[in-house]
């Protein structure tokens, strides 16, 4: 195997082993040191381990592997609350099931995923933990606060929190559709020195239903910006909203922010967060950007203001 310049292998507890490919490996490299692995896996624990894989579906991991679960989901964005269910699930039904099963959770790219899934497991762990799996639960913690704090993003870490306040009914899913008239930015990021050109894109799940037009908001004569939905923009279930800043001279565009809820875990009528609660805009350097993001919310409409 590599020397780890091509990927990340941790044993977060004697049962469970994370392993994350850099980008910089190449596609070559990756299936040499998969092999690798699958091979040390096999000789050590033969058919007692399970990978479950948290990236897109990859058929030499399949090939290579018999017992493969895809689980997977784009990085820096959080999981669905209910493939973040089927993860945990998974996980604890595979390691209860004998005390030998180990378990190995792949993905390519970003090590985030594996912060997110250790994290919610530790979740689950806190509401059904035993004695022989406390060291385990110490195990879990040490990793994701060596390893795995500065790396997930805020609204990852929100799901963790939610589907940990899930587990222990100190929340219950609102199962009412909401509605966004309306999206309001201040202060301006200051991603042009003269105007900023923005727009909002609204998801569903992993599908764009709304995009707006650019708002070509000039530097220094306004502090704020409203992006009216017309009409009202229905949403039930996972959602994100992301701002983009439109650049011209590079033909494409830059993310502003980005931030998940779920509708069923938003109740009151208005949600504040700031700045580091926002997904890239909590690590920007926009000095004028972000400092509240306030979400307002009712069962019938949603207006939201930044």
């Amino acid at each position: 195997m590599a020397d780890g310049s091509e990927f990340d292998l941790d044993y977060i507890t004697e049962r469970i082993i994370g392993i994350t490919f850099h980008y910089s490996c190449t596609e070559q490299m990756y299936q040499h040191n998969l092999h690798s692995i699958t091979q040390m896996l096999q000789s050590k624990h033969a058919d007692r381990y399970m990978v479950i894989n948290l990236s897109e579906h990859n058929d030499d991991l399949s090939r290579m592997n018999y017992r493969v679960v895809d689980l997977g989901w784009l990085e820096r964005q959080a999981p669905s609350l209910h493939l973040l269910c089927s993860v945990c699930k998974n996980m604890d039904n595979w390691l209860r099931a004998h005390s030998e099963n180990v378990l190995l959770l792949h993905c390519k790219g970003s090590k985030d995923r594996v912060g997110v899934v250790i994290s919610s497991y530790i979740q689950l762990s806190n509401v059904s933990t035993s004695e022989e799996l406390a060291l385990d639960l110490y195990s879990m913690k040490k990793f994701c606060s060596d390893k795995m704090v500065n790396l997930m993003t805020p609204s990852q870490k929100r799901y963790v929190q939610v589907f940990g306040r899930l587990l222990t009914h100190q929340i219950r899913l609102n199962s009412s559709p909401l509605f966004i008239h309306c999206i309001n930015i201040h202060p301006i990021p200051d991603f042009h020195p003269t105007v900023c050109q923005l727009f909002i894109r609204v998801y569903q799940d992993t599908q764009t239903v709304y995009t707006s037009g650019v708002h070509q908001v000039a530097v220094g004569q306004t502090d704020r910006v409203c992006f009216a939905l017309e009409p009202p923009q229905m949403l039930k279930g996972d959602f994100m909203i992301a701002c983009y800043h439109k650049n011209d001279s590079m033909r494409t565009h830059e993310t502003v922010f980005g931030v998940q809820f779920h509708t069923g875990t938003l109740c009151g009528d208005q949600l504040s967060l700031q700045k580091e609660d926002l997904d890239y805009a909590n690590k920007g350097t926009q000095s004028s950007f972000g400092q509240i993001f306030a979400l307002k919310v009712s069962q019938s409409f949603l207006k939201i203001g930044i």
